[in-house]
């Protein structure tokens, strides 16, 4: 499906509550799970009932971790979902952690409606998710990734630049899901949050990937992952096929957004806008909505990262043609042969697409 034009509105319901919150999440807000979620959920389903769309084209289910909650509350969550207009061939993905991710909640999870899921593996090194302070261990995730192999689409996440990470269990964890997994999302562990110099502070003795090393990993598990046949499909997912509705599509496919829930964004008329209440305080009637124009938005993915099938579409480009930063990233990368144009788009020079998404990333993800 041509990626401009594609009609509908896609969904996302934020579930901020985990089993206990990592010391390397960079991600807002997260409280631990407890009976208050229940609460929560009967104000999403509110929220959700109240929000009346139609052509629903993909409903993205995120925290946090989704799957912790009981079948009765997802069965809550689901219904309000159906109550929806959703199109045919909508896509219903939810997140979860390899701990979660068990038989019997992948039976539920099948039962409910979901028909894509996304495990967040991060890594298969016990001795790394003891620094993330993530409990489980790789056996867990192995067994978590057979589990959830029934679904139509299967993610997993991976996370390079870990404390204690080096290039080659980096590459035996990407190694490890290739080319099982439908598809593979590459994300850089950023230090420059409030977490991840906490972490930093306490395990000086343990070293820490440089820019360098972190290129290094991308680029050797991009020629990998091209080498098993995917392509990728934005910056950081990389898929064999279909690449299902990933969280981070719904942002690069741009004003058609709709977030519900504490915490979620919604992009609508070129805006992004945030409900920045708190779980515990979370009122769907009465919403805090922090709105910034998509031009404004720093993060780099916003700015430039409008890639999806190596493209870079020129027609959301010229939105930010006033940005310097836009303008400069482009030339460069245009100079160092890492994009090309083709047929009036930017694309990944396919002649060397590992080369030219190393220097992609070291260019605008920096």
């Amino acid at each position: 499906m041509d990626w401009e034009t594609q009609q509908g509105i896609n969904v996302y319901v934020h579930l901020p509550f985990c089993a206990r919150v990592c010391d390397y999440c960079n991600i807002p807000n997260i409280v631990e799970y407890s009976p208050e979620v229940d609460g929560y959920v009967d104000k999403l389903v509110r929220q959700i009932r109240q929000t009346p769309l139609e052509s629903v084209g993909a409903v993205y289910i995120g925290g946090g971790t989704p799957t912790l909650l009981t079948p009765r509350n997802l069965s809550k969550i689901m219904g309000a979902i159906r109550n929806l207009t959703l199109s045919d061939r909508a896509t219903i993905t939810i997140e979860t952690s390899p701990e979660a991710a068990t038989n019997e909640k992948v039976r539920v999870l099948q039962d409910l409606g979901f028909n894509s899921i996304s495990v967040g593996v991060q890594t298969l090194e016990e001795d790394i998710l003891h620094h993330m302070g993530r409990t489980g261990n790789p056996s867990r995730s192995l067994e978590a990734f057979d589990a959830v192999s029934r679904f139509e689409h299967v993610n997993v996440d991976l996370i390079y630049g870990l404390p204690g990470q080096s290039c080659e269990s980096f590459m035996h964890d990407v190694a490890t899901f290739c080319p099982q997994a439908d598809s593979i999302t590459l994300n850089r562990w950023k230090t420059n949050f409030p977490k991840g110099r906490s972490l930093l502070e306490r395990l000086q003795n343990v070293s820490i990937p440089t820019l360098e090393d972190c290129s290094e990993m991308y680029r050797d598990a991009v020629a990998l992952l091209n080498d098993a046949g995917y392509k990728p499909y934005l910056l950081e997912t990389f898929s064999r096929g279909n690449p299902g509705p990933y969280q981070r599509d719904f942002f690069a496919l741009r004003d058609n957004v709709v977030g519900v829930g504490a915490g979620a964004t919604s992009i609508r008329a070129q805006t992004l806008s945030t409900n920045v209440q708190l779980a515990e305080t979370f009122d769907p009637d009465m919403p805090e909505i922090v709105s910034v124009p998509l031009q404004c938005c720093q993060e780099p993915y916003f700015r430039l990262g409008i890639l999806r099938d190596g493209r870079i579409c020129m027609k959301k480009l010229k939105e930010f043609e006033e940005d310097c930063g836009v303008t400069l990233a482009k030339a460069s990368l245009l100079r160092s042969g890492a994009l090309v144009e083709r047929e009036g788009s930017l694309i990944i020079n396919p002649e060397d697409s590992s080369i030219g998404l190393q220097l992609f990333y070291k260019e605008v993800m920096q």
